[in-house]
């Protein structure tokens, strides 16, 4: 709602792979350009393990 209604534009988003029965399989982190998604520890399947940083 803040993006159309107040012209706020998310700095991110996270997008989902979806497996059988609905299940998640992996999230991937999606950043504005020129940002990139720079890995961090733990599981690379897991977009909470990224986060956007700039060139």
């Amino acid at each position: 709602m803040q993006w159309v209604e107040e012209g706020k534009a998310p700095d991110r988003f996270v997008a989902s792979r979806m497996g059988r029965g609905g299940m998640v399989e992996r999230t991937k982190l999606l950043c504005p350009e020129p940002q990139t998604a720079a890995y961090g520890s733990g599981d690379p399947m897991d977009a909470a393990n990224w986060r956007c940083v700039r060139p």
